[in-house]
């Protein structure tokens, strides 16, 4: 049982998953807020137009 716990954390290969999950979970936040501050813009972008018509 000592020996399948030592190996488990002396394993690198489940590691850079983790860090990929990371990465990309991070880019997809970025993304989403990104996509959100364009769509607050656009929303008061057009607001001010409709205002002025």
């Amino acid at each position: 049982m000592t020996s399948l716990l030592w190996r488990f954390f002396l394993e690198e290969r489940g590691a850079d998953a983790v860090e990929y999950a990371l990465l990309i979970s991070l880019i997809f936040l970025a993304i989403i807020g990104a996509v959100h501050q364009m769509a607050i813009k656009g929303t008061a972008l057009w607001t001010n137009v409709s205002s002025h018509i």
